[in-house]
């Protein structure tokens, strides 16, 4: 299965349907953003193992570190 039935929407899918559309689609940025969102809302077992499972396909982001100091060599003059 490589789309969802009817009007594209995966609310109407079952979890099989779902994991079936994983299965042919595991590089598919778009899909995977897709089941995401709708597993989100999903509360069995093999729905958040779903869940699980593709939220590990995902690179992690590096991290940024912001920071609201200012650096030392500034002065006050150096804001206006």
């Amino acid at each position: 299965m490589s789309t969802p039935p009817g009007n594209g929407s995966l609310k109407t899918c079952d979890i099989g349907q779902l994991e079936a559309l994983f299965a042919s689609s595991p590089d598919d940025r778009d899909v995977l953003g897709d089941l995401q969102e709708e597993l989100r809302y999903r509360r069995t077992p093999r729905a958040l193992a779903l869940l699980t499972r593709i939220q590990s396909t995902f690179p992690r982001e590096p991290k940024v570190q912001v920071t609201t100091r200012r650096p030392a060599s500034m002065t006050r003059g150096d804001l206006r």
